[in-house]
C-alpha cells in the first residue's frame, strides 16, 4: 500500500502541472486555427486526462528524480540501470521473489503494473480519434514502450525487454475494453467524437 501511495504522489505533480499548459495550448489552437470541428467538452476532458496520463507516465519511467541536497540540486537515479535482453525472464523473477523472498508485490508492480500502465493508451486512442485500427493502436503502444525502454538505459530504473510485450499486452487489453464499450454503450462512445463544422 505504501508503494502505491509513493507512486501516486510521484505522478500527481507532473499530472497537475500539465493542466494549465494543456488549457493554454488548446485555447490558442481553438482561437487561431480555422474551425474544422465543433468544440466537444467530453472530447476535451478526455484529451486533458490523456495528456495528464502521458506526463504521469513520463515521470515514473523516463524523467530522473531530482533531489535537493546541501550541495544543490542532484539527479537521484542517474546511472547503474540494469538491462535485460532475454525475453520472459519476468516469470522467473516472479517465482524467485514470491517463493524465495515471499514478496508478492513484485508480481503486482512489474507484471500487472506494466499491463495496467498501458491500458489508457489502448482505450483513449480510438476514443479520441475515430476509426483508429487495432494495428495502429498496438504499434503506437509498442513504440511508446520502446521509447521508454531506450530512455531508461542511462538511468537507474533499468531496461527490460519483457516490459515491451507486457506494455503492448496492456495496450491490446485497453483496445479490447474500448471495443466492448463501443459495442455495449455506443451512445456513450459517440459523446467523445468530434463532429465537423458545417460551412
Amino acid at each position: 500500500m505504501k508503494i502505491l501511495l509513493n507512486y501516486f504522489l510521484q505522478i500527481l505533480l507532473p499530472a497537475i502541472a500539465a493542466i494549465p499548459v494543456f488549457c493554454l495550448v488548446r485555447w490558442i489552437v481553438w482561437k487561431k486555427r480555422k474551425r474544422t470541428y465543433l468544440f466537444n467538452r467530453c472530447h476535451e476532458a478526455v484529451f486533458l486526462l490523456w495528456v495528464m496520463f502521458l506526463c504521469a507516465l513520463a515521470s515514473v519511467t523516463i524523467i530522473p528524480k531530482l533531489e535537493w541536497t546541501s550541495d544543490g540540486l542532484r539527479i537521484d537515479d542517474w546511472g547503474n540501470g540494469t538491462i535485460n535482453v532475454i525475453p520472459f525472464v519476468v516469470f522467473y523473477d516472479i517465482w524467485m521473489e514470491y517463493f524465495e523472498r515471499n514478496n508478492i508485490s513484485y508480481f503486482f508492480i512489474n507484471f500487472v503494473g506494466n499491463i495496467i500502465l498501458f491500458l489508457p493508451i489502448g482505450f483513449c486512442l480510438p476514443l479520441l480519434w475515430e476509426k483508429m485500427p487495432m494495428k495502429k493502436v498496438l504499434l503506437i503502444g509498442f513504440s511508446c514502450s520502446l521509447l521508454i525502454e531506450l530512455c531508461q538505459m542511462p538511468v537507474a530504473r533499468g531496461t527490460d525487454i519483457d516490459d515491451l510485450w507486457l506494455n503492448t499486452l496492456g495496450t491490446a487489453a485497453g483496445f479490447g475494453l474500448y471495443r466492448l464499450t463501443a459495442h455495449r454503450r455506443p451512445n456513450f462512445v459517440k459523446r467523445f467524437l468530434l463532429k465537423k463544422c458545417k460551412h
